[in-house]
């Protein structure tokens, strides 16, 4: 590896975002969360799904409802002006 690319890795590593969901095994997901995503993905058993797609979805609709910088919170502004 060349000095650029360790440069890229490292400031890669400082910015990549700190899961939350980072399962390694069906077997850890509490069955509350795997309940969830199984209505959501319309599968009868969490098996069925790769770990790598069920981390992705958690960890996306946790950046989502936390309101990140990639999905803002919706403004409020203007909301009473409909309301008129």
């Amino acid at each position: 590896m060349n000095w650029w690319e360790r440069m890229f890795e490292q400031a890669h590593e400082m910015v990549k975002p700190k899961l939350k969901y980072d399962y390694k095994d069906h077997l850890d997901i509490p069955n509350e969360i795997a309940q969830y995503v199984e209505s959501v993905a319309d599968v009868f058993h969490i098996g069925e799904l790769d770990l790598d797609h069920i981390n992705d979805f958690l960890n996306t609709e946790e950046e989502f409802h936390s309101g990140s910088k990639i999905f803002p919170k919706p403004s409020n502004k203007g909301a009473n002006q409909n309301a008129r």
